[in-house]
């Protein structure tokens, strides 16, 4: 039986653990060989070509990442062969499968920069400092984002594209628009099936890899991913993430927006942008009025001037 969540219950996967007619071969395709596809990515990061992610197909790369890792870990059968294949089989699909439930367990608290859009409110400790009598000044220019759904999102997709709707009309007033020079929200969705721990750094790792892979580049450019979180009691909404280190390479800030729960106030992505906008501004430093997009709970619907005077300076203005 398999032992990992990232496996479990998926009957192909299973049926390749104990049957030697069920292996799988190259020329495979369906979301079993999107798993083993993944699985290899966060093992080994192993580099897949695209087109096989997208179609979940078990090509030419994908069994040569899979001829690697065995290589690596000497899975061979010497009942009937002297060297490593390229075939997902009993011996491989217990190694993957290991492998990955250790790494399940190795879970531990991001160590870069987070902050998010959390379910309770009032959970602010101080609003942002403003001197009496003075009102910050919000300059007219454009932000450029390119807004990138998960496979994994699925339709849940199309509704939290609704935030950024919303953080048009409230940034329209003050002359300041929304662009996007890379795609035309939202951008063709990217091969990624699994639910993304936004306080889990190799999830955030893998998410935007495989982001990355579709886009490459986009510097000066907030790149939005929207893509499910798992599904807890008190869900969090939307997250931004700075300081990640990717292939060794510390990446350009970056928002997750979660699509297995949404903000009926619809303003996680705006949210979002202001702590994107000045990586300073902490979980801590949330306004303690309710009504601020800046708060944490769900009656948001005001855009303070102090909050608006963010995107002057953000990395993604243009």
């Amino acid at each position: 039986m398999l032992a990992s969540t990232f496996f479990r219950g998926d009957p192909a996967l299973q049926a390749s653990l104990v049957h030697d007619a069920a292996h799988i071969l190259e020329g495979a395709h369906g979301t079993h060989v999107a798993k083993i596809q993944l699985a290899l990515s966060i093992l080994d990061q192993a580099n897949i070509d695209l087109s096989e992610l997208r179609a979940r197909f078990y090509g030419r790369s994908t069994s040569t990442a899979v001829l690697a890792f065995k290589q690596k870990r000497k899975i061979i059968n010497y009942s009937y062969q002297t060297q490593a294949d390229n075939i997902v089989g009993k011996m491989t699909m217990a190694t993957l499968d290991q492998e990955m439930l250790a790494w399940e367990h190795r879970r531990v608290r991001s160590s870069s920069y987070y902050c998010g859009d959390p379910v309770q409110a009032g959970t602010a400790s101080r609003a942002l400092t403003i001197a009496a009598g003075t009102t910050p000044i919000v300059l007219p220019g454009n932000l450029d984002i390119l807004w990138q759904p998960s496979r994994g999102a699925g339709r849940s997709s199309g509704q939290v594209l609704r935030y950024l709707i919303k953080a048009i009309g409230l940034l329209k007033p003050l002359g300041i628009n929304i662009v996007s020079s890379v795609a035309s929200p939202p951008d063709a969705e990217f091969p990624y099936d699994s639910p993304v721990d936004p306080d889990f750094d190799p999830d955030c790792q893998q998410v935007r890899r495989a982001a990355e892979k579709m886009r490459p580049g986009c510097r000066g450019v907030l790149r939005v991913i929207a893509c499910p979180f798992p599904k807890i009691a008190n869900p969090i909404f939307g997250a931004t993430k700075s300081g990640l280190k990717v292939d060794g390479v510390v990446v350009q800030p970056f928002v997750l927006v979660n699509t297995a729960a949404f903000r009926t106030d619809e303003c996680t992505f705006i949210h979002e942008m202001i702590h994107a906008a000045n990586l300073k501004l902490l979980d801590k430093d949330h306004d303690p009025d309710k009504k601020s997009i800046f708060a944490t709970g769900n009656a948001r619907s005001v855009l303070k001037p102090e909050h608006a005077a963010n995107f002057n300076s953000a990395f993604f203005r243009r």
